[in-house]
């Protein structure tokens, strides 16, 4: 594993801008591609292979192999993508019926499939690295849950934070619903009946985003810009993501509050050590979008 106080400033700003570089290559390029579907599928199937022969070629040469956690997270990323899109999007969309909860069902499953992977392939990073090259620094940390800040970290703050942020969100989701994202006249009679789904959304998207944007990046790349810019890094192409939302009429305005959210977050996991406080403030956040999407149908 790298160290961050072995490398030079420009190495520093060329780690910087690769990692950007792989996160837009990852989480934005393929939206650009929807509409061409065989391109799509062809990008989606390429890329992480591209990044696993990598991360392997990383591993067999020896004055590479600092590198293949950071790689190897950022294949990680690209085959949960690749899953996600043809389990998720090509064939759940066929079978779950269309109604206004359509959206909550189909983010409980899309979170499913998102964890299972995430988790899956670091759970097995540590035997992969050691068929290769046998046993490396940092294997047995970034092989963890605590690698993906899966862990009660500082609980007690994380909760009282995490909490506090999500009572501030929920006490003021009507209005935010109705300024940001164009709800239909929500009452509270309906939030409340609407709840069920709307709270089911909102914490498994909190909770999927939370450990894909940065769960499964920050650790792996603080070590190489430091722990503030490695939040910054994730927090531009999680904003970026969401330039084709259709629930808000000034994207531009939503897209720059969608980074600081995605800045706030990161700090929040890094502060807390831990996944929790960052996932219940996502969640309060999501609750509004969610009763727009309702109020909407």
């Amino acid at each position: 594993m790298e160290n961050i106080e072995n490398i030079n400033q420009w190495s520093r700003l060329g780690y910087i801008i690769l990692f950007l570089i792989l996160n837009l290559l990852i989480i934005v390029v393929p939206l650009f591609l929807f509409n061409y579907l065989i391109l799509l599928l062809i990008y989606i199937i390429i890329l992480p292979i591209v990044l696993f022969l990598s991360s392997i070629y990383f591993l067999k040469k020896e004055n590479l192999r600092k590198h293949f956690h950071v790689s190897y997270a950022i294949f990680v990323g690209s085959i949960t993508y690749t899953v996600h899109l043809f389990i998720v999007a090509f064939i759940l969309n066929v079978y779950i019926p269309d109604s206004r909860f359509r959206v909550a069902y189909w983010t409980l499953f899309s979170t499913l499939v998102v964890v299972v992977s995430i988790i899956g392939w670091v759970k097995i990073s540590k035997k992969i690295s050691s068929k290769f090259a046998g046993e490396i620094p940092g294997d047995e940390e970034m092989a963890s849950l605590d690698s993906l800040y899966l862990k009660k970290g500082k609980l007690r703050l994380g909760l009282i934070t995490g909490l506090a942020l999500f009572l501030i969100y929920f006490a003021t989701q009507i209005i935010m619903a109705d300024i940001l994202y164009n709800a239909k006249n929500v009452t509270w009679r309906e939030a409340i009946a609407w709840s069920p789904w709307v709270y089911s959304f909102s914490f498994a998207n909190a909770f999927r985003e939370e450990i894909w944007s940065r769960g499964l990046v920050l650790k792996r790349t603080e070590q190489y810009v430091g722990k503030k810019t490695a939040v910054v890094i994730q927090a531009f192409p999680f904003a970026i993501a969401h330039l084709f939302v259709e629930y808000t009429e000034d994207i531009w305005f939503f897209v720059f509050l969608v980074f600081l959210y995605g800045v706030l977050w990161g700090l929040l996991m890094q502060w807390t050590d831990s996944i929790i406080a960052p996932t219940l403030s996502h969640a309060g956040v999501d609750i509004a979008i969610a009763l727009s999407y309702f109020s909407n149908y």
